[in-house]
């Protein structure tokens, strides 16, 4: 296309631009498309949708309004005002009115009791008719809802005594016993009701209106009364009236079903129905369950001892099943769950709490803890939950939906060497040659534990951790040691490594192949190096520092002959994407790993580095790619390289403040200018430069799901969900029309 043709095609662009311009300005005229309320002088928010009004006076209680009914076809026989104060209460006062064209309406308000009026909404009743009367103050005619202080101007009598104070006229004062002068109440009390029970409320001591109802009516007093369907003076559940007192029905019985009540079952029963259950654990214990069948603790009991289950397993597809019955709080094992050899059982709703391990998962497979509350695991307790092999492995067990809270373990001093010892959250270990494989932890809450909040070690593969909230725990976020084909996604990981040092959000230790980060939140972990009370890790001069993701192939037992050939520096398919990192020392450290990939991450306010790639104790890291990553406000620098091969691809990457500089003989697609970040996590304006500027990693959908497509893709976390293509263009005017038409709402 010639210049002429680019210069015409650009003015048919403004014409088209201009032209939508002047049909918006005209529907917005043309149809009073503005909000119909506006904030008046006084600050109140006005509504009405068939009166022009505007508030001409507010002094005290009385406010004057002009009022225009815009109905040609009708009369305005009745007014409702609806005011709302700040904190959403209202009060609503309907007027009858004589015929309207234009008249000022004076409301008297005394009555409300509200503070601060910040919406008033009027609501008018049309009669075809002329022969409305005026019932306001104001209009020479007394009411019963008049006072003298209000209309005595107006007034030759009024309803309520005379003169013109506003204590609502001579002797008419507040503590009198008598109500008047807008009193809504004078030293009286009232009944009331709370859910049907009866009680009293007092007036209040300026007699604007009265206090909250005291009932002397409650669940659990023995009497039916309010809207209970019955009564037996207790709060336990399973007794036929529950502890809200509501029918709970006939006696629960289900086909293979055992319950067990601590407070008022009894082991000599036969466990089969909640009037015949069984009270403790031990009963439990001793019995034998097979596929299909449920075990029920009654809630707000507790368990005499620990939960073994030995011998006893499910089958795939029909697990046994531990749950809770009845209402209040779940039931407590206060000596913990122990499970070793069992397979296909499910527990849920349940509050663990021991002085050593609270769960423990022995070589088993297929257990399912959903729900459950783990606190205050004892001194040195290893960890909440512990999942670990025996010589028949340990395979796809799963916690989900769970909280692991307070786990006590210990930092041990020992020749200048800060050692966590135990208090994790969550330890699966592979303990034996057969290991661990295919376990799950999701969704689950895990924080102010004395270790760790997830650690995985030993010979384990094909561990899943997702969804997880993991914070304030005193050393890592989630460790990973030793592992293969680990997957750690969309977990939110911050303020951990409170209380140790080279601790980091999360830590991959000496891991083999395929082990993937990505879409995970990483920030704000405890940064050591500058906190002069945490003592270094071992063998170092200094604190080391935290920080946000780490890949580390230092063994601390690496002299040993089986570990000098460095076996993991060959390690493939080890991969951090589409993570966000902010407010770290280190965002993400690779040390004596090769081959590692770091895609489409966003860096943001790094106190050090952004990354930092290193080979350490006479090792050299090699083959690292660095690609589509956004960099902002590092304090010290974005890419640090220390003993590598030189042979990294570091390429098409967004770097933004003074420390940026393209690395020698790199970055030659890369870009220096602000990323435009909307929003707390790193959303980008639409007129970002990152979009689109990318190159392709074979990644398929960013950090919200979003498909990216080949040939755009975009440097950072997110792709546009708006692309500036003509295939597309079609969305944006779509979602104009959309916003016009709202107006119109």
């Amino acid at each position: 296309m010639d210049k002429k043709g680019v210069s015409k095609s650009f003015i048919v662009i403004l014409i088209a631009i201009a032209v939508i311009c002047a049909i918006m300005i005209f529907l917005i005229v043309f149809f009073n498309l503005l909000p119909k309320y506006v904030e008046e002088q006084f600050g109140i928010e006005l509504v009405s949708e068939e009166l022009e009004v505007s508030i001409i006076n507010f002094e005290s209680d009385l406010i004057s309004f002009s009022i225009k009914n815009l109905r040609n076809d009708k009369n305005v026989e009745s007014l409702e005002f609806v005011l709302e104060n700040e904190n959403e209460e209202r009060y609503n006062l309907e007027v009858l009115i004589r015929p309207l064209e234009t008249d000022v309406i004076s409301v008297d308000i005394s009555n409300s009791s509200l503070e601060n009026i910040a919406k008033i909404s009027i609501f008018p009743t049309f009669s075809a008719d002329s022969h409305g009367l005026i019932l306001l103050c104001g209009d020479g005619n007394c009411t019963e809802n008049e006072t003298c202080w209000t209309c005595e101007q107006d007034c030759g009598i009024c309803s309520r005594g005379s003169g013109g104070s506003g204590d609502g006229g001579s002797g008419n004062n507040c503590g009198d016993g008598a109500v008047e002068g807008g009193e809504f109440c004078d030293s009286n009390s009232q009944s009331c009701t709370i859910n049907g029970y009866l009680g009293t409320q007092n007036c209040l001591s300026d007699c604007s209106g009265f206090d909250t109802c005291v009932t002397t009516e409650y669940c659990g007093d023995g009497i039916v009364n309010g809207n209970e369907d019955c009564e037996d003076g207790n709060f336990i559940s399973g007794d036929g009236c529950s502890p809200n007192c509501e029918e709970e029905g006939a006696v629960i019985c289900e086909p293979n079903t055992y319950y067990v009540d601590s407070v008022n079952g009894n082991d000599a029963n036969n466990g089969t129905c909640s009037d015949s259950a069984w009270q403790t654990v031990s009963k439990v214990n001793s019995e034998s369950f097979v596929a299909g069948d449920s075990i029920k603790f009654v809630r707000g009991g507790q368990a005499d001892q620990t939960l073994t289950l030995l011998g006893s397993s499910g089958e795939l597809g029909n697990p046994i099943k531990i749950e809770s019955y009845g209402l209040g709080n779940k039931p407590i094992f206060p000596t913990g769950v122990e499970f070793t050899g069992n397979k296909y059982i499910n527990l849920s709703d349940f509050t663990v709490q021991w002085l050593g391990f609270t769960i423990k998962l022995i070589g088993t497979e297929e257990i399912v803890l959903d729900n459950v509350t783990i606190i205050n695991g004892g001194e040195l307790s290893p960890a909440g939950i512990l999942i670990a092999s025996t010589s028949s492995g340990c395979k796809n067990n799963i916690v989900k939906n769970s909280e692991i809270i307070s786990t006590h373990g210990g930092i041990w001093q020992e020749g200048g060497c800060s050692v966590t010892i135990e208090g994790h959250g969550i330890l699966i270990a592979g303990w034996s040659d057969e290991g661990c494989s295919g376990n799950k932890l999701i969704n689950n809450m895990i924080y102010d534990n004395d270790g760790g909040g997830i650690t995985v070690n030993g010979n384990t593969t094909k561990t899943y951790i997702s969804g997880n909230e993991i914070y304030n725990n005193n050393a890592h976020g989630i460790h990973v040691a030793e592992t293969s084909e680990t997957v750690i996604e969309r977990n939110v990981v911050y303020e951990n490594s409170q209380g140790l040092d080279d601790a980091y959000g999360i830590d991959l230790i000496a891991i083999e192949e395929n082990n993937i980060v990505r879409y995970n939140v990483v920030h704000d972990q405890h940064d050591s190096k500058s906190d002069p009370g945490i003592t270094p890790a071992c063998e170092a001069a200094e604190a080391l520092g935290n920080g946000g993701i780490r890949f580390d192939g230092i063994r601390s037992d690496e002299t040993l002959p089986e570990f000098q050939h460095h076996w993991y520096g060959d390690s493939l398919g080890n991969i951090a994407h589409h993570n966000l990192v902010y407010n770290e020392r280190y965002g993400l450290e690779v040390v004596n790993y090769d081959n590692t990939e770091i895609y489409n991450n966003v860096f943001n306010n790094t106190f050090e580095y952004g990354i930092v790639v290193s080979g350490l104790n006479g090792h050299t890291t090699a083959n690292t790619k660095i690609k589509n990553n956004i960099f902002s406000e590092a304090n010290n620098s974005w890419i640090e390289l220390i003993d590598t091969l030189g042979d990294e691809e570091i390429d098409y990457n967004l770097y933004w403040g003074e420390s940026w500089s393209a690395l020698p003989g790199q970055d030659a697609n890369s870009i220096n200018e602000d990323p435009l970040f909307i929003d707390e996590v790193f959303h980008l304006d639409i007129l970002s430069l990152a979009f689109g500027a990318g190159t392709s990693v074979e990644l398929t959908e960013d950090f919200d799901s979003n498909a990216i497509s080949s040939g755009s893709e975009s440097i950072g976390a997110y792709e546009p969900e708006i692309l500036l293509s003509p295939i597309v263009e079609r969305n944006f005017f779509e979602r104009f029309v959309d916003w016009v038409k709202g107006l119109f709402r």
